[in-house]
Parts: structure tokens; sequence; C-alpha cells
């Protein structure tokens, strides 16, 4: 501390000096060193009052609390503009009274000769500082940024303000030829992105950063094959919807990731619309610990709900979304539940303690192979779960009811998907129960919020109770990158036990979002939504599987089929080649965002859907399951929702792993694999 009081003192001590010595040395040379008395015999007074304006000026723009070591043109720019204030005030007192007389030159040689003065000193210290840095040597990690717009911009001023970061940019690359060979912050752009290899060589590039946030995948992808052609390492900041306020920050730099491959145009949502139903409002989300769960949580939690209820069954899953939230979220009002959701009367307990405007339902079984082996708790937890939360959200008066499902919902052919399926025609049977009671001017059965006494557990839309007031709609949407159990991180754990790679099938295809990017797009949605419709989201083009896994053996700085074989296991049972979007039946309507879709089909019937979920309870509450019931029971799903299961064919030679016991296939030539779908 007492380093820093010395230099704050001496910085002071010499500013005052420069003010005394600027005003002389203005007198000498405005009068070619013959100074009139009259003048002269001013300076013991008026060398005081500029002292104390040219100081008072500075401290004003913070010119004594910089590190000059450090200064950039901000600093340089702060300091004028004090030099400028002092200037005005000094003339304006010369003006208005008669404590300064003196000629108007005067002042403009004044202010020059102490902007210099002052100045000089200042940057001084820099240019030491990066002459030493020269003549050593130590210039650091010699890098190139890709991308000469406002991101590159701000990196550049980044790794200028921040030196212990240790890198020295040797310049930029951009594909507009009208900024060639101009300068950016002092660092010239040396070319476009197709001469990035020779400028390696050139300049002895040793790390590569790709400063789009704004570009696409296409762009991302052909500049990392052109990187490829280095041995520089490759880095990227991420896309603009993760940057704090749109701001570059040299803590942002990291890996290129996969999801940078399958990069989109950032998603626009509705703020104001979507915090008229969150701020202030009780939120429930079940599944609160999964990964789309976890992300609604963060994403809720910044709309400053008076309350967010965390449900879900997995004890450590609750713990860590809870201590997330309260870091990331101080003061927000949390209340962790673990709960099943497949426990009827727990539902209604919780939705009865806390009142729920808006219930977010993301507790579901998703893995589709094990679902096919367990198809009883695929049920229990896909359809009577749901069927559970939603009667008690709507017995409680929620305003919202938003379940998330999957494109594995639609023509199902796995226990899974077609869990998801009926689990949607619950939701809208319970929408379409209420508008039958609205029609008829039936009364809501259970009380609303702040209502005293509420109905019984027992019955709701699908059990013949009606819900009151709330809208109930549904979410589909594809795979979700890097969420737990997904094919992204079972890939990368492979690859850093050095192979094999696994994929089912060469030509298997995949949608995928980002988990923020799906959570936006669901908040959206039910926002939109009225009630009864199933929503689907934008995905994109669909990806496959091999190219991710190519895709994800390059960016670990591997060669796909010389460092990490990619092996083919077959089809699992349940599996598609390929997933559909819309089921037979339904028909696309456009919405008020161009990135969600609203499914129109056939009328459901209320009843149809609310006998095959009475004997899904009936023989579930059996709990002697044999493997004929266990057929059963899948036989009465797939004809509830028209569905036909999937298996994988033993002729399918990639398939024939899993179905016969036959040896896996090697992955094909690499260049070949990985060319884009």
């Amino acid at each position: 501390m007492w380093k820093g009081r010395v230099r704050y003192a001496a910085l002071l001590l010499l500013d005052a000096s420069m003010a005394a010595f600027a005003v002389s040395a203005a007198l000498h040379l405005r009068f070619d060193g013959n100074v009139p008395s009259i003048y002269w015999s001013q300076l013991p007074t008026i060398i005081p009052l500029f002292v104390v304006v040219r100081i008072a000026s500075l401290w004003a723009f913070r010119a004594y609390t910089s590190l000059w070591r450090y200064a950039t043109l901000r600093e340089a720019l702060a300091g004028g503009a004090g030099v400028a204030l002092g200037s005005v005030l000094l003339f304006t007192l010369a003006m208005t009274t008669s404590v300064i007389r003196l000629p108007r030159s005067v002042f403009a040689i004044e202010a020059l000769l102490f902007a210099f003065a002052a100045g000089a000193p200042r940057f001084a210290v820099r240019w030491r500082r990066a002459w030493i840095q020269k003549a050593s040597g130590q210039r650091g990690k010699r890098v190139l940024i890709v991308g000469a717009g406002d991101a590159g911009s701000m990196l550049v001023r980044e790794f200028e303000r921040q030196p212990h970061l240790g890198v020295h940019v040797v310049g930029l690359v951009d594909d507009d030829v009208t900024k060639i060979n101009r300068e950016l912050g002092g660092v010239r752009v040396l070319g476009r992105r197709r001469d990035i290899p020779d400028i390696v060589k050139r300049y002895g590039v040793e790390r590569i950063i790709i400063a789009m946030p704004s570009a696409g995948a296409d762009v991302i992808r052909e500049t990392m094959a052109i990187c490829r052609q280095t041995d520089a390492e490759l880095k990227t900041l991420p896309p603009v919807g993760e940057l704090v306020a749109g701001q570059v920050r040299a803590q942002d730099v990291r890996d290129v990731r996969i999801e940078d491959l399958l990069r989109r145009e950032p998603v626009a949502t509705d703020l104001t619309a979507i915090s008229g139903y969150l701020r202030g409002k009780r939120v429930l989300v079940t599944g609160a610990g999964g990964s789309i769960g976890s992300e609604l949580c963060r994403q809720v939690c910044a709309f400053e709900p008076e309350l967010l209820v965390l449900l879900d069954h997995s004890e450590n899953a609750v713990f860590e979304i809870d201590a997330e939230l309260r870091e990331r979220c101080p003061g927000a009002a949390l209340a962790p539940v673990i709960a099943d959701i497949r426990h009827r009367a727990k539902m209604d307990q919780v939705c009865r303690r806390y009142r729920p405007h808006v219930v977010f339902h993301a507790a579901a079984h998703k893995h589709v192979p094990l679902m096919e082996v367990n198809p009883d708790e695929a049920i229990a937890n896909n359809v009577l779960g749901t069927r559970n939360v939603a009667e008690a959200a709507a017995r409680w008066g929620a305003e919202r009811f938003v379940m998330v499902s999957t494109d594995k919902a639609v023509n199902p052919g796995n226990v899974m998907g077609a869990t998801k399926r009926m689990a949607e025609l619950v939701v809208q049977a319970m929408q379409a129960a209420h508008n039958d009671a609205a029609a008829n001017g039936a009364a809501a059965e259970g009380p609303g919020p702040g209502r005293e006494n509420g109905a019984a557990a027992d019955g709701a839309a699908a059990d013949g109770a009606v819900p009151g007031g709330t809208r109930f709609v549904s979410v589909r949407f594809g795979n979700v990158l890097g969420s737990r159990g997904s094919v992204i991180p079972m890939f990368q754990r492979q690859i850093e036990q050095g192979g094999p790679v696994t994929v089912t099938h060469p030509d298997m295809t995949r949608y995928f979002m980002t988990i923020p990017e799906a959570v936006q797009l669901i908040l959206q949605a039910a926002a939109i939504g009225r009630g009864g419709e199933v929503f689907l989201l934008d995905m994109g083009e669909p990806v496959r599987i091999a190219d991710l896994a190519h895709d994800l053996i390059r960016l670990s700085g591997l060669v796909p089929g010389k460092d990490i074989e990619i092996v083919y296991t077959g089809v699992r049972p349940g599996e598609k080649l390929f997933e559909e979007l819309i089921n037979d039946g339904e028909t696309v309507i456009k919405t008020s965002h161009e990135k969600i879709m609203a499914l129109a089909g056939r009328e459901v019937d209320v009843a149809a859907v609310r006998d095959p979920v009475r004997r899904f309870g009936e023989r579930l509450a059996d709990e002697e399951r044999d493997e004929r019931k266990l057929a059963q029971l899948v036989d009465l799903l797939y004809a509830a929702v028209d569905g036909r299961p999937v298996h994988p064919p033993a002729a399918v030679a990639a398939g024939a792993a899993v179905a016969t016991g036959a040896a896996p296939t090697r992955s094909p030539e690499p260049a070949e694999a990985a060319k884009p779908s």
C-alpha cells in the first residue's frame, strides 16, 4: 500500500512541477524571452492557481488511478480531456475575473506544453517496458486472430491491457479486402483466411484464435479446415449469446467445441413476453437437476420469480442446482424438493403447498435402449408421472403447464418415444377437458391460488375431473448437445481413453440443439401458447452421428482412422436411423416466432386417452410383472399412440453386431466419412 501512496504523491509532485513550468515557459515563448514585468510579476500568484486547476482536472478524469505501464488509447484520450478541461477553466477565469491577466495566446501555448510535459513521463513508462520486453525477446505466445471486426478489436485491446497473459498478437486476418494492411489497435491485418497457413509459417504463429462470435457453423468449419493445415493451437470465442453483455474478455477464449461446428443464428426471444408470465410468479420445474431442467432453472431465475421450486428425484442433482443458483442469483427464493413424480399424492401435496403459477415439466426417462428393457418404468414415469403433475398443477390453479417432449414422440418406434407421445396426448386431453367444461359452463374442480380448500388428489382430465384455467402445451425438440448420457460426452470419454469411438450406424442422423437454445425456445413457446398446442422447435438440418465423431476426434488434435478408430457397433433396439418431426395427420402452423411452429392434428378424444391411462395404472399396480405382462403393457402403449416398434434389422450390415452378435465394422476412410451430411 505504501508503494501506491509514494507513486501517487510522485505523480502529483510531477504534475505540479509541469504546470508551473508550462505557464512560465509559455510566457517566455510568447515574448521571445523578454517578458514584460506586468506579466512576470503575476507568476507568484497565478502559478499556484494553474497547479491546482491542472491537478484537479486530471484527477477528474482518473489520471492518478491508471497503470501507465499498460496505458492504451483510452488513457491517452482521458488525459487529453483532463488537459482540455483545465484549459477551459483557466481561460474562463481570465475572461471573467481579474485574477489572471495574460495574453490569450499564452493559454494555448501553456496547454500544449503541459500536455506534452505531463504525458511524456507517463507513456515513457509504457514505451520503456515494451522496449525492454522486445529487447529481451520475452514477447509471449505468438497469436493470430481470425476476424478483424468488433470482437477481434476488443480481443486485441484485452491482450494489450493484460500483458501478464503472455500473449503477443502478431496480426489479424479477415476476408474483407478493404481491411487488409490496415491496423486495428496497432496490429496489422495481414491477409484473408485462405492465407492463414502462409502467415503462420512466416510469423511463427503458435496459437490461432477465431474471433467471429456471430459466424455460422459453415464459416467455423471452413476456418477450422484451413487452420488444420498448420501446427498452431486453435482457440475460439463463444457465440454472441454466451458473451456477457456482448463484451469480449480474454477469459472468454476457449477450445473449439462441437457446438461451434453446429452453431446457428442466435435465438431472438421476446424478453418482455417471457418476463410478463415469470416475473413475480411462483414457478415449479420438475426434473430440475437434469440437463434441460437445470438450464430452465438458470434462465427462469434471471427473470426474478417470486419463488422457484426445484423438484427432482435425485438428491444430489437438487443439491447441485440449488447450490449453483444460490451463488448465481443471491437473494432468489428457492425451494428444493426431493420427490418422485410417479407419486400422485406427493405431486398434489407439492402443488398445494407452493401453488405454482407456471409449471415446466422436464422430468422424464429418456434413454431409448434402457426403456426398451424397462417399459414399465418408462410408462410409470413418463405417462403416469406427467398425468400426476398436470393434474396437481391444474387443481391448484397453475396458469401455465409446459411439458418438454421429444422428436422421438413422432410416429414412435420405441418405448421411450411412445411414452412421450402418450404424455403429449395426456397434456392435450387436459386442455380438451377444460375447453369442454368452459363450453358447458362447468366450474373448475380445484381451488386457484389463494383459496383455502383443495379437492381430493384423485381426479383430473385424464380421469374425469376438469382443470380450471390452466394453459397446457407441449414443446417438442431433438437431441441436446452435451446433455447427460448423450452421445457427445460418451465420444469425448472414448477419445480420452484412446478409442475406439463407437457409432451405431454410418447413416444414423439426429437433430441437435444446444441446451441454452432449447430452453430459450421453451420459455418463448410458453409465452405464445394459448392451450392445447404441441410446439415444434426449429432444429436446423439433421447431423450424421459419424460426422460428429470425426469432428470431435479432430477437435482433440487427433486424426480419425489413424490416431482414433471409429467402430460401427450396430443399431440398438428401438433406434431409428433418422428421426421425424411431424406425426401422421399433423400440419405445421406458423407462429409469431420464426423458430417455433405449432402443430395441428386430430382433435384429442379425452375418453380415448383416459382409458389407456387408467389401464396403465391398473397393470402397474400389479407388482408381479412377468415377461408376458410386460409385453401386454407395451402392446397397449403402442396401440394407444398408433406406434410401431422398431427393431434393428439383422440384414443391415452395420447393425448386425447387436442384432446377430457379428463383429463390429471399422470406420470408412476419414476423408469420406467427414463430409457434411
